[in-house]
């Protein structure tokens, strides 16, 4: 355990800048240490080519710079990109942090940003330094769950199918025959899921901005507008996998490629989901293919009755209550009360915000480890 954090990735975050200073002139707050900690580990993990100016011509900005500004609008909670260079133009500390010479404009800012969001790739960013730290681990629970991101966006309209006829469907009829193709290739979905290419499967799920409903504790439906992040976490509340959908795509469809993904990278003993991943399938996924026990909780039917978990997993089941609180600290840390940043960028803006929670819980376990290897 101690040796993986020797890995390139982890070292920015073993190293302390609370008593850094630049050209010893600028000392660094708390909040900008923190935020030096987390960008030269974001930084460390970027391609060369996005350090590089112009060599002939007008001068233009990096395309680092672009992304340190998302990155400081993120990590500062910043509404928007112009209240963010705003903060920059009197925040030297966090410029000099980044290398920034000059501030850019915020139609620079805006039309670079669709470029970046296109090229950079922040999944194999998250997973460089997630499997990194989880080398040779294995822990005891891995809790899934979603939490909602609202987003000033127009939603994506869906197309109205038309009236269906009710009853059973004639044998030789066209309606049998579109019955049995859905059917399959449900089935075939499903099955894509479980075995099949991940990033194949994942493509066919909404990722643009959409609607979801959820019924309150008064039972009346609400309305949101935005995205999804799904989370599968571990018993310190670090992120081992992530995904980032439209807000109609239901928890369950996100549940298996979650656990895929994680195991991927560490072996998980008991898998903790609430009841709205109630499924056979995911059930027997867990027992089958990823050698866990589900710990799942029941969905009450429509008079309301639920049925009781075992004992000895309603007790396991509390512990659950970690990805809950790792929903609510991305939100608190890394997000502002609704996303103004629109298609593509939103997206990218959600998954830097997984990014740098995950840094920084990294950074405090290694701590942690550091501490007591210290003793």
């Amino acid at each position: 355990m101690n040796n993986t954090l020797n890995h390139t990735s982890l070292q920015p975050l073993l190293f302390d800048f609370r008593d850094f200073s630049i050209s010893n002139k600028i000392p660094l707050s708390a909040k900008e240490a923190e935020f030096a900690s987390c960008w030269n580990s974001i930084a460390g993990m970027l391609p060369s080519s996005l350090f590089e100016t112009n060599c002939i011509g007008r001068r233009g900005y990096r395309d680092a710079d672009i992304l340190a500004v998302r990155v400081a609008m993120l990590f500062f909670r910043q509404n928007n990109i112009r209240q963010t260079l705003s903060f920059l133009e009197t925040s030297m500390g966090v410029r000099m942090t980044v290398g920034m010479k000059d501030v850019p404009s915020e139609s620079v800012v805006s039309r670079r940003s669709k470029v970046l969001a296109s090229t950079l790739d922040v999944d194999a960013m998250f997973e460089e330094i997630t499997s990194a730290f989880y080398c040779g681990r294995s822990i005891c629970h891995l809790s899934i769950d979603s939490t909602p991101i609202d987003a000033r966006e127009k939603p994506v309209r869906k197309e109205k199918a038309g009236p269906k006829k009710r009853g059973r469907k004639r044998k030789g009829s066209s309606e049998e025959a579109e019955n049995l193709a859905k059917i399959a290739e449900e089935a075939r979905i499903d099955e894509e899921a479980k075995t099949g290419d991940l990033k194949e499967f994942l493509s066919t799920l909404e990722d643009r901005c959409s609607i979801t409903g959820k019924k309150n504790s008064k039972g009346y439906m609400q309305w949101r507008i935005g995205y999804k992040v799904h989370l599968a976490v571990d018993d310190l509340g670090i992120p081992v996998a992530n995904f980032v959908s439209g807000a109609c795509v239901h928890d369950s469809k996100v549940a298996v490629p979650l656990m895929r993904m994680a195991r991927r990278k560490v072996r998980f003993l008991y898998a903790l989901m609430d009841g709205g991943y109630s499924s056979r399938d995911i059930r027997d996924f867990t027992y089958d293919h990823m050698d866990a026990v589900p710990v799942i909780d029941f969905k009450a039917d429509r008079n309301g009755v639920k049925e009781e978990m075992d004992p000895a997993k309603k007790e396991r089941y509390k512990a659950r209550t970690t990805v809950e609180r790792t929903n609510s600290e991305l939100k608190d840390s890394f997000l502002a009360p609704k996303l103004f940043s629109r298609g593509r960028n939103s997206i990218m803006d959600l998954k830097l915000a997984v990014l740098m929670l995950t840094i920084k819980k990294i950074r405090k376990a290694a701590k942690m480890i550091q501490e007591r290897k210290a003793v």
